[in-house]
């Protein structure tokens, strides 16, 4: 994210709070374009801060498997990375950083599925795109407090949308990416091999061969953000 990049009303002091996020399965959901940002969702969209989003997840018990909370890039193009686990039943991983200065605005990804047809990818890259919390209907980088009253679901920002000449984006054919989100599989714990069990005895007895299937293990992935 650069003046060259993202030229119209690129503001002073770009900078990108602590990527923020977590593993995760199918029942919960940290945000998604659609729905209401929860107030842990707005606070790091609005102040980047993280401690509410990491309380929200710490109460949803096994549908979280590890959270993950990094330091702030003090400029629009940077780098920050760190280590996620993941496993079979919680191989979804949702990340947001806030893109500041903004009155509401972040990066990130939703629900991202590590687990491809049953193997684990050994690398991706995401492209992420500007969204709009919904909490606050500033226009600007650099525009004041307005509390958005009710508050609206969480939008993608585009040149048309939205539709102000005001905005920050307005008037660009594609807004083009804010950052790129890599990640890389660093490490794979090795499953359990299959196991028998027998119940009964004699020609009444039952065996039982019980398999780890793929993407049931636990794995380790080191993901960078490449902030550009």
């Amino acid at each position: 994210w650069t003046s060259t990049s993202h030229p119209r009303q690129y503001p002073g002091s770009p900078h990108w709070s602590g990527l923020v996020g977590g593993s995760h399965n199918s029942m919960y959901t940290m945000w998604q374009p659609g729905d209401q940002s929860t107030t842990g969702m707005k606070n790091v969209a609005e102040r980047g801060s993280q401690d509410t989003l990491l309380n929200e997840m710490s109460e949803q018990d096994s549908n979280i498997l590890d959270t993950l909370a990094l330091g702030g890039i003090g400029s629009g193009n940077g780098t920050t990375s760190g280590n996620l686990d993941v496993d079979g039943n919680h191989s979804l991983v949702s990340l947001v950083s806030m893109i500041a200065p903004s009155p509401d605005w972040f990066a990130g990804v939703h629900g991202l599925d590590l687990c491809n047809q049953s193997t684990w990818t050994q690398s991706r890259t995401v492209d992420l795109f500007p969204y709009d919390a919904g909490t606050d209907s500033g226009l600007t980088f650099t525009s004041g407090n307005a509390v958005t009253n009710p508050q609206e679901p969480i939008y993608r920002l585009t040149g048309t949308s939205p539709n102000n000449a005001m905005s920050s984006f307005y008037g660009y054919p594609t807004v083009k990416r804010m950052a790129t989100l890599g990640f890389m599989l660093t490490s794979l714990t090795t499953p359990p091999p299959p196991t028998m069990t027998t119940q009964g005895s004699g020609s009444e007895a039952v065996h039982t061969t019980t398999a780890t299937a793929m993407c049931l293990m636990t794995v380790v992935l080191t993901w960078t953000a490449l902030l550009i």
